[in-house]
């Protein structure tokens, strides 16, 4: 097997574990983080059952090696586009699933997911397979294409995550479905550049269709449905990464989400200020302190001031900040020293570069550390 031949499976490899993927970063989103792990179930059914049929059909799959090679490209990119606008829009409901009286019809729905993308990685695996089976000389060669074009399809996923939204990521990978046709024989004997004009043409109306029929949306059980959703609702920040997708939202509805007095008049104290709401793929995780109408009037009402009125004035170590606000509850309360922990660097941020937690923050007294509370010890 020439080494050119090669680069048809590393370019393919590379789009299924891409695609693999991207897939859990948007059933993270539009369901939840424990619902996006069934890609890896998904994934291997369609390679054990591409693995099967080819052991029970070899010498059909012998004969015709090179026009299944050379067609696979061609339906895998159909097959990645039509499954994944189908996915979109099945209705699945994650709360239902987890009642013993509504399961069996969401049950169905899952069923539905491995349906829709059944047949991309059946015809991944299938493509992957005829390969060893055509190049039993060169196994070790064809091994290190496969895990070399899978190791490059996620690292270039994964930086891709920084830049493209996560339910268009899948845009990303099918030119590379392209790339690799242009490395093998055109089926049916046609010719070479006509073939390559077609799937050019094809790839361009997969990619329109992906961002026209694209339903993908948080799931309207997500606490940051409703905040989408509220009137004049504005996204301050959108932030894109590997680690999640992050928006920062400003409307009526957003204030600090904390343990709170009944007797907050008898304390002379307001009620907690409005603020942005940071999400992470769609899930609540903070309050960041508005920088136009802060006033710390409202701690004396809340519940987590305990400890310093035990033992006041003493140094002060935090968990986690709240987006900054247990920073500035610390340094009113009277902490002699504080520092505060922010393990995930995306909050880090957004609390460093938040100007009404930069004048606490100028205190030489009070540090801000972006780390756990293991690799402080």
């Amino acid at each position: 097997m020439k080494k050119l031949s090669l680069i048809p499976i590393f370019f393919v490899s590379a789009v299924a574990v891409g695609f693999e993927i991207a897939l859990t970063r948007y059933f993270s989103i539009v369901s939840w983080s424990e619902y996006s792990y069934w890609v890896i179930s998904i994934t291997m059914v369609g390679f054990a059952v591409s693995g099967v049929i080819l052991s029970i059909f070899k010498d059909f799959f012998e004969r015709h090696t090179k026009q299944l090679l050379s067609a696979i490209p061609f339906l895998l990119l159909l097959a990645a586009t039509i499954g994944y606008i189908i996915i979109t829009i099945i209705p699945f409901n994650p709360l239902e699933f987890q009642n013993p009286n509504t399961w069996l019809d969401q049950l169905f729905n899952i069923w539905k997911y491995y349906a829709a993308l059944f047949p991309f990685f059946f015809l991944t695996g299938l493509f992957i397979g005829l390969y060893f089976l055509s190049g039993q000389e060169s196994i070790p060669r064809v091994y290190a294409a496969d895990l070399i074009g899978a190791g490059t399809g996620t690292l270039f996923i994964l930086i891709m995550m920084f830049y493209v939204h996560p339910f268009l990521l899948l845009n990303l990978l099918l030119p590379l479905l392209v790339l690799s046709a242009c490395f093998q024989p055109p089926p049916l004997q046609m010719r070479r550049r006509t073939f390559i004009i077609i799937f050019i043409l094809l790839t361009v109306l997969c990619e329109v269709s992906i961002v026209k029929f694209n339903h993908a949306d948080f799931n309207e059980y997500k606490s940051i449905f409703s905040s989408l959703h509220v009137q004049d609702n504005k996204t301050i920040k959108e932030i894109r990464s590997p680690r999640g997708y992050f928006l920062v939202l400003d409307n009526f509805t957003e204030h600090l989400d904390e343990d709170f007095s009944n007797n907050a008049s008898l304390l002379q104290a307001t009620a907690p200020p409005l603020s942005y709401g940071l999400y992470k793929d769609g899930n609540r995780i903070a309050s960041i302190p508005k920088e136009e109408n802060y006033k710390d009037t409202y701690i004396p009402a809340t519940l987590s001031i305990f400890p310093y009125y035990i033992r006041p004035k003493a140094s002060t170590l935090l968990i986690g900040t709240e987006g900054g606000f247990r920073i500035l509850e610390a340094a009113k309360l009277g902490a002699t020293t504080l520092s505060a922990l922010e393990p995930d660097p995306i909050l880090y941020s957004l609390v460093q570069n938040n100007s009404v937690v930069k004048e606490a923050l100028a205190d030489p007294k009070v540090k801000l550390l972006n780390a756990t509370p293991m690799a402080l010890v």
